[in-house]
């Protein structure tokens, strides 16, 4: 931001007294915007940052009914990564409020940057699929399902830990309660390979067999 400055026959301390005073003026509005970025990025104390980016990725298979369509777009409201899989023009109805009005979603849309990993940031051998966030349908044994595919990636462990376990996974749990029959989580370091990464069942599918 820039502003005009009148110059007129003032002395030359009057001109090193003003000079000075913009000076601290604008090393304070600096200050403050570093703050406020800082701050957004970094909401969780004592988060754990490494020097090598961490990826998580959790993944959840969702029946397949008309209903749900509308879930998709409460979620994609949320996260701009999933935009560009879900009808934003959809109304969404009041009954899914508290959901949105929830610290969890609003956790979700506030960090929603880490769901657009580089490609150098994620573990080695990801496969295509895996590199970005997408709604999209598939069919196991026989049944369509929805699978909703979210990466989180940082060099905070804590960030992404918390935005995967304690903000999406509760929504989607909210939002799609018994049509959400499979949910898990793969993680790894950029360095490891992706086939190798740590996976964990948060739903388990008693009734589909569904790769994580």
């Amino acid at each position: 931001m820039t502003t005009d400055q009148e110059i007129s026959g003032t002395t030359d301390f009057q001109n090193t007294e003003h000079s000075v005073f913009c000076w601290i003026t604008n090393a304070v509005a600096y200050a403050t915007r570093s703050k406020c970025r800082s701050e957004n990025h970094t909401k969780i104390k004592g988060a754990i940052i490494m020097a090598d980016y961490k990826y998580i990725g959790l993944t959840a298979y969702i029946k397949e009914n008309e209903e749900n369509e509308d879930k998709f777009t409460v979620l994609g409201r949320a996260l701009d990564s999933l935009q560009g899989s879900v009808d934003l023009e959809r109304s969404i109805n009041k009954h899914y409020q508290n959901i949105v009005e929830s610290e969890e979603y609003q956790y979700l849309y506030e960090h929603d940057y880490v769901t657009f990993p580089k490609e150098y940031e994620l573990p080695n051998g990801t496969p295509e699929k895996y590199d970005r966030a997408a709604i999209v349908p598939v069919e196991i044994k026989g049944s369509i399902l929805y699978r909703i595919y979210v990466p989180a990636v940082a060099k905070g462990q804590d960030k992404i830990q918390h935005f995967i376990y304690n903000a999406l996974r509760p929504v989607l749990l909210s939002l799609f309660d018994e049509d959400l029959v499979h949910m898990a989580t793969k993680e790894a370091m950029e360095y490891e390979d992706f086939r190798d990464g740590k996976e964990t069942i948060l739903v388990s599918a008693k009734d589909f067999r569904v790769p994580v």
